[in-house]
């Protein structure tokens, strides 16, 4: 197994473990330049930092929960409300997948701002599809098949 076209040349031979502690840019595509945005933005230097934004797996979340999303959302009581904008309470998922970033609750108009220059995201869906937030994730996950006891659930 190889993942040669997710991360640079330099880091191809690393366990995922290994990849998941070195800084964001070692995911292909990612520049430094963006890999600072990324630390200014949220804090995160290292590529298992960066897999464990709240606001790109909640979008990611929403986006897969949409899929099954029918009729009316009224007769709902799905409360996201904790994670979402108050102005987007209320709206379907597909809505929200259609929103500016904004709408997940916390996340500024200065982060957002980061994302666009970055990676030119602008809406919830948008980021759920990044490759390079999925790229991390995927990593972070696979990572956990090299030592299970890594994951707190792994006994579950």
């Amino acid at each position: 197994m190889n993942i040669k076209n997710a991360v640079d040349k330099k880091f191809e031979s690393m366990t995922l473990r290994k990849i998941l502690k070195q800084a964001v840019h070692a995911i292909q595509g990612v520049s430094k330049g963006d890999a600072d945005l990324m630390k200014e933005a949220f804090r995160v230097s290292t590529v298992e930092q960066f897999a464990k934004i709240r606001f790109a797996k909640w979008a990611w979340a929403i986006q897969e929960l949409a899929k099954f999303e029918k009729g009316d959302t009224a007769e709902s009581s799905l409360n996201i409300n904790k994670g979402i904008d108050k102005a987007y309470e209320g709206k379907s998922l597909k809505e929200i997948l259609a929103s500016p970033v904004q709408a997940l609750q916390g996340l500024s108009d200065r982060q957002a701002e980061l994302l666009s220059k970055a990676f030119k995201i602008k809406t919830v869906k948008q980021l759920a599809n990044n490759k390079f937030f999925i790229i991390a994730r995927s990593i972070y996950f696979l990572a956990l098949c090299e030592d299970p006891k890594a994951d707190p659930n792994s006994s579950l």
